[in-house]
């Protein structure tokens, strides 16, 4: 035995509960082959929590120095009913500074009879010094298969049976963890009878899931291109009163499913149509807990997708070469040449609005520059100096800006960038005015 680990993993893993288990083993006084048998006495006291030689710490609600002290002067005293004192120090990442220089001295010189058991899910946090002095294992987060094994094992034992397609479903919304997934079987199965068998259709009832079937025809609607679809099954969806959050994870997670059916079958189009679907929906998840109306950040996702969405445009692209092989039109490029420069000046606003979500460096850009039309009709970007210029140019913001234009403007803006010397002449002359000026100017 060492006589310090550490237990770290994701939340719900089984890190404080594999703790206990091995101050069961160490103290059980009829080990088999190193497992506990959970009869004797110290097994059943630890069982009910009442072995006094086990001693749990929440470092998330108890941070000072004050319980690392009181330990370190306790834990000299020997064992009242085992062989060995155990203290399992819980979200150990949450001590002070001065409380892990309190543990690191019992760590350095712990008495014979005493294992501390560290358990978190911030391994990264802890101190170095601390890290060295314990023997560490990582907890993962389970599979799904590892979870409907258990969740299977669970429901037998408690004399139910069930679908595969509701254990899955649940074993999905545990993400992983045993504790969350066990959680969720508890709240489904409250209503039912001993003898019954769960059913797919009243997991997603009980849990406030929209029915699977609902959202990859969601889904279809919007890598088919059509909006109005989309936006009806939507509008049942919320009316009957499903959680949007749980509806965004819903078709994230069916999204990924098509990804990866998509990547076996080598079909890229699939791949970015889904991609692209994953990626509007991953953001409102980032949003939704902010959003004044929720629902508008889902349907402005349903217009951004089975519109002008990538959707359509990997099918342009397709027709355009059709049409290219048959020398029927023109180049993609010179079928937008001609662009509407003052409908782009119009709307530039709203393109400095959006590439805040990208870039705050091309924010500063775009706001410093000017646009005009060249004499072929293409849009020219005028910025003040050379290294504004090599930004725009660049791969990684041309692909950046040709998005942004995509949800502005309903279409690509091919762009070329130019040096104009006067509009370094002037940021030379505001860079020289006072500040009372600049505001006055920037007001302006």
């Amino acid at each position: 035995m060492a006589h310090a680990y550490l237990f770290a993993g994701p939340r719900g893993t089984g890190k404080t509960s594999t703790a206990r288990i091995l101050a069961k083993a160490i103290n059980c006084t009829s080990p088999k082959d190193g497992e506990p048998c959970n009869k004797c006495t110290n097994c059943k006291a630890i069982q009910m929590g009442k072995f006094l030689d086990l001693i749990e710490i929440d470092a998330a609600s108890n941070r000072g120095i004050e319980e690392i002290r009181d330990l370190k002067e306790k834990i000299g005293f020997l064992p009242v009913q085992g062989k060995y004192k155990v203290y399992i120090i819980d979200e150990v990442h949450m001590l002070t500074g001065e409380a892990f220089n309190a543990l690191l001295k019992t760590l350095e010189e712990p008495p014979q009879n005493v294992i501390i058991i560290l358990a978190t899910t911030e391994a990264h946090k802890l101190p170095a010094t601390i890290l060295s002095r314990v023997q560490r294992f990582d907890f993962r987060l389970a599979s799904e298969a590892d979870l409907i094994k258990k969740l299977t094992q669970i429901l037998k034992e408690e004399g139910f049976d069930s679908d595969d397609g509701a254990l899955y479903l649940i074993a999905q919304g545990g993400m992983g963890s045993f504790r969350d997934s066990e959680t969720l079987l508890d709240k489904v199965i409250s209503g039912l009878q001993k003898g019954a068998k769960l059913l797919k259709d009243q997991v997603e009832t009980t849990l406030g899931y929209t029915n699977s079937k609902t959202v990859s025809a969601f889904i279809d609607a919007m890598a088919e291109n059509q909006p109005q679809i989309a936006l009806d099954l939507f509008n049942k969806i919320f009316e009957g009163g499903t959680n949007l959050v749980q509806f965004v994870k819903q078709v994230l997670e069916i999204a990924r499913e098509r990804v990866v059916k998509a990547v076996e079958k080598g079909n890229t189009q699939e791949i970015r149509e889904y991609m692209q679907i994953i990626k509007e929906f991953n953001q409102i998840s980032l949003d939704i807990k902010f959003a004044l109306l929720p629902r508008v950040l889902v349907e402005m996702a349903v217009l951004n997708l089975s519109t002008d969405g990538p959707v359509s445009l990997i099918e342009r692209k397709h027709k355009l070469k059709e049409a290219l092989d048959k020398n029927e039109v023109k180049t993609h490029q010179e079928e937008i040449a001609s662009v509407n420069i003052d409908e782009i000046k119009s709307k530039w606003l709203s393109v400095i609005n959006e590439s805040r979500q990208n870039n705050h460096h091309l924010v500063a850009v775009l706001t410093v520059a000017t646009l005009d039309k060249s004499d072929s009709g293409a849009l020219i970007i005028n910025v003040p100096f050379a290294f504004h210029k090599n930004r725009l140019s660049d791969s990684e913001t041309k692909k950046i800006l040709q998005k942004i234009f995509l949800k502005v403007y309903g279409h690509e803006i091919p762009y070329q960038c130019r040096v104009d010397r006067d509009l370094a002449e002037k940021a030379k002359e505001v860079k020289g005015k006072g500040n009372e000026k600049l505001v006055e100017d920037i007001l302006k």
